[in-house]
């Protein structure tokens, strides 16, 4: 039987450490606004390794909670109509993560938690779209705001796919031995 990952790390580390992850993912998002989506990899990079150090599915809830709540104040246009897609992010990767039991192993699965990231990306884009455009009516309901949220969409799930399988598969095995936990 393998052993079971769950870090020894206090409540205060914990949050200390999800609200540095959040600071660094409210910087990425900020800037994706300007820059069409080409902060996504860095983002799902951030993301991903933020929760494996972490080291339990409710930590993506604690550092998208956060972090939405953050970029709600910096966000280009929107607000707190931003909080949603956050958590959505957060409640869906949270709920892969223990329903698969990511973290019950001493080395969480990259396939597990790509799953659980790349359908949060996916989720997220799509409430976000129904949540701005079909819902509060804040952006143009028009073919080419489809079409731009599609591949907006397309390009945030593929690199996340891609970004949290290495993060998980490779990067994370050289954090891990850095973590005192």
């Amino acid at each position: 039987m393998s052993k079971r990952y769950n870090p020894k790390i206090g409540k205060a580390a914990k949050f200390s450490l999800s609200v540095t992850i959040a600071a660094l993912l409210v910087v990425v998002s900020y800037f994706a606004s300007f820059l069409n989506q080409a902060t996504q990899p860095l983002f799902a990079a951030i993301f991903t390794l933020g929760v494996l150090c972490v080291g339990s599915s409710s930590s993506a809830l604690l550092i998208s909670g956060i972090g939405g709540f953050a970029y709600s104040f910096v966000s280009p246009r929107f607000g707190f109509l931003m909080l949603i897609p956050w958590l959505v992010r957060g409640i869906v990767s949270a709920g892969i993560l223990k329903g698969t039991g990511a973290f019950n192993t001493a080395q969480p699965p990259a396939w597990k938690v790509t799953i659980a990231m790349t359908v949060a990306s996916l989720l997220t884009g799509t409430s976000q779209y129904f949540w701005l455009v079909k819902i509060l009516q804040v952006l143009p309901d028009t073919t080419a705001m489809l079409i731009a949220t599609e591949t907006a969409i397309a390009i945030a799930v593929t690199s996340t796919a891609i970004v949290s399988y290495l993060t998980t598969k490779y990067l994370f095995k050289r954090v891990k031995p850095l973590l005192f936990w």
